[in-house]
């Protein structure tokens, strides 16, 4: 499954959409870089809509952020 994704400067948050158009928001910056970190890209790389294969399977979750959450602080 492909996703798009693109960083909010303003808002300081990354949004993800999946192919049904179903919406992610990551606020907390420590998601955000380990979401970003998947695909070896930072910040200032995602000024603009990204579209890439779902590597964190972020979307086929049924509970998406607090999976997100548990891979994330498990380190």
């Amino acid at each position: 499954m492909n996703i798009k994704f693109f960083y909010d400067f303003m808002e300081h948050e990354l949004i993800v959409i999946d192919e049904q158009g179903e919406r992610i928001v990551l606020t907390r910056p420590k998601e955000i870089d380990h979401f970003l970190a998947a695909y070896q890209l930072q910040r200032e790389q995602c000024k603009g809509l990204i579209e890439r294969e779902d590597r964190l399977r972020i979307m086929d979750k049924g509970k998406p952020m607090r999976w997100l959450r548990r891979l994330i602080y498990k380190h």
